[in-house]
Order: structure tokens, then C-alpha cells, then sequence
């Protein structure tokens, strides 16, 4: 906002921890497209999100990095008029994955009789933006060829231990809490004291599962065998980021590591997902064979280089 500042407005992406600050970078950055990331509760989503299917943190890196295929918003006057679900059968090299209406909304792979109306856009999954064009004939569906059993299966409670704790672990269960059945239960296990005081007060009130906080060293393979991980249905292993980042890692990878031992000798499978401080250490993790690892700020730096390059992909990474 210096005085000889340039006319035409400024495109500022920026890392932000705390919410209640948004509303001040609105006020200082009303002449600008200024995009604030809330690095905590990306990353807390993106933990969430893993834990339930793993192998999406390979998929959102595949997605924000600049290799290979990219997201790419695409105007196509052909399509206008017609269903979301016909747009989806109108690329051979290309993959529709939702609207951007006129008044900027964001609509990740809504309704399939929903309408391209003139002035929406496509946003799909291409190698190049020029490589974006209607295929000359559309792939006709035989829907006789889809059979369902007409039984729908109910949820059942579940049950997550998480190991560790950082500032991304209240919007953690939060986020939980939207997908699991009523019943279920979080473990939360760290040595920082009177933290189910802190976890109450950041968590919310939940509808869904209910808190156990025990204080102890994640690392104990007494203290986890005794909690009986093998036994939950997800484990979700955080980087205290209190310490020092090689400090905080080395702690991750001995519990990675007794954690698989504990697996292999029960014999039960269960999911691990674990999140690593500095991309380097991944290699050594991978020893331990977890399903899937999420490197906060590896992730976090290639969306706002992402970002960088085009302002219309906030609406698109915040709703996936």
C-alpha cells in the first residue's frame, strides 16, 4: 500500500496460521487479489482426508506440482447448454472434473444434469492447455450394463489413534467427525501436558465420536502395545512442531518403525498415515512401510506455486 505503489492490482499469495488474521489481510489488501493459505488447517484436512483413503497424498502432490499433467480452466461455447454429463464424455485426452460458474463459484464434479450455462468454464486434468479439445464423436454409456444389489450398507462406529500432536490436530478430529459414524472414538497420545484441556477447547463440539487423551512417549512400543494399535482402524502419526524439525522427525520415524513391527507381528492390517517436517527424511520412512506420508510444507509450497500461476485454483484445491 506504499503510495507510489503500481495502479493495477497486485496477485499476493501468502501462509497464515491463524484465522482470526484473515479478516485483517482483507481490510490492507482491498485494491489486490491477495489469497491467504491456512497452512494448519490444509494440512490438517489433507491428514484427515489420507487417513481415510490412502494414497491421496500422492494424488493431491500429482495435482499441485508442475510435472506432468495440470489442472486448466477451459471456456468451451460448444458444450453450452448442455449437461455436465455430456461434458464429461466430450474429451478423449482431457478429464472434467467440475464448473466454474459466472459469479466465480466453484462446483467440484457436481450433478450430471447440471448446466453449462455461456460464460461457465470447465476446469479438467490435461497435459497442456492447448492440448484441450471436444473429440469428434462421444462415448455413448450402455447403462444396462450397471447392476446394483439395492442394499446399502450402514456405517459402523470407527475407531482412530493418533500419535503426537501439533497445531493441525483439533481441525484433525473436527474434520473426522464429518465422516464417521455416531460411536466413534479418537485416541489422541502425546507428552504434552494437560492437553485434553487444549483439544476441548479447539475441537468444537463433535456430534460423532467422543476424545481419550493419554499422556505418554509415542515412541514406548510397551505403551503402544498396551493401547493395542493393531487394533484401530486408522493411526495417524503428527510431527510435534514445538521441536526442532530433525528432533521432531526422528521421534516420527521410531514410532513409524515399531508401529509396522507391531503390525507385522499381529498380523492385522491397519492403516498408517504420517506426516514428515522436511521431505528429505521420506526415503528413511519408507523402511517402515506406511501407506501413505504427507510432507507439510513440500504440499504446502507447491500450492501457492500453483497459486502463483493462477488465482482461479483456490476455489478448486480448497473444495478437493
Amino acid at each position: 500500500n506504499n503510495p507510489n505503489r503500481r495502479e493495477e492490482p497486485y496477485h499476493i499469495v501468502t501462509q497464515m496460521r491463524d484465522q482470526k488474521n484473515i479478516e485483517v489481510v482483507k481490510m490492507i489488501s482491498q485494491k489486490d487479489v491477495v489469497q491467504p493459505i491456512l497452512t494448519n488447517d490444509l494440512i490438517a484436512r489433507v491428514v484427515a482426508q489420507t487417513s481415510r483413503q490412502s494414497g491421496l497424498s500422492i494424488v493431491y502432490t500429482e495435482l499441485m506440482n508442475f510435472g506432468g499433467d495440470e489442472i486448466y480452466f477451459k471456456q468451451e461455447p460448444g458444450l453450452s447448454g448442455k449437461t455436465y454429463g455430456e461434458a464429461l464424455q466430450a474429451y478423449e485426452t482431457s478429464t472434467v472434473m467440475g464448473l466454474r460458474k459466472v459469479d466465480g463459484t466453484i462446483m467440484l464434479n457436481p450433478k450430471a444434469n447440471s448446466r453449462v450455462e455461456p460464460g461457465d468454464h470447465l476446469f479438467l486434468i490435461a497435459e497442456d492447455d492447448d492440448k484441450i479439445s471436444l473429440a469428434n464423436s462421444r462415448v455413448t454409456l450402455d447403462e444396462s450394463l450397471m447392476h446394483t444389489n439395492g442394499k446399502g450398507q450402514r456405517p459402523k462406529p470407527e475407531r482412530a489413534l493418533i500419535l503426537g500432536w501439533n497445531r493441525s490436530g483439533a481441525t484433525i478430529i473436527r474434520e473426522l467427525d464429518n465422516y464417521v459414524a455416531k460411536g466413534s472414538q479418537v485416541t489422541v497420545v502425546s507428552d504434552i501436558p494437560d492437553l485434553d484441556k487444549q483439544i476441548n477447547a479447539q475441537s468444537g463440539k463433535l456430534k460423532n465420536q467422543k476424545v481419550n487423551v493419554i499422556e505418554g512417549d509415542i515412541r514406548d512400543r510397551g505403551l503402544l502395545e498396551k493401547l493395542g494399535a493393531a487394533d484401530y482402524d486408522h493411526v495417524i502419526v503428527l510431527a510435534y512442531n514445538h521441536l526442532e524439525i530433525q528432533e521432531a522427525d526422528a521421534i516420527t520415524l521410531v514410532t513409524l518403525l515399531t508401529l509396522r513391527d507391531i503390525a507385522e507381528h499381529d498380523k492385522t492390517p491397519f492403516s498408517i498415515v504420517s506426516e514428515m517436517l522436511d521431505l528429505r527424511n521420506r526415503e528413511l520412512a519408507e523402511a517402515a512401510k506406511v501407506d501413505d506420508f504427507i510432507v507439510s510444507e513440500h504440499l504446502i509450497s507447491l500450492m501457492m506455486a500453483q497459486l502463483s500461476e493462477n488465482a482461479e485454483l483456490l476455489g478448486v484445491f480448497t473444495d478437493m
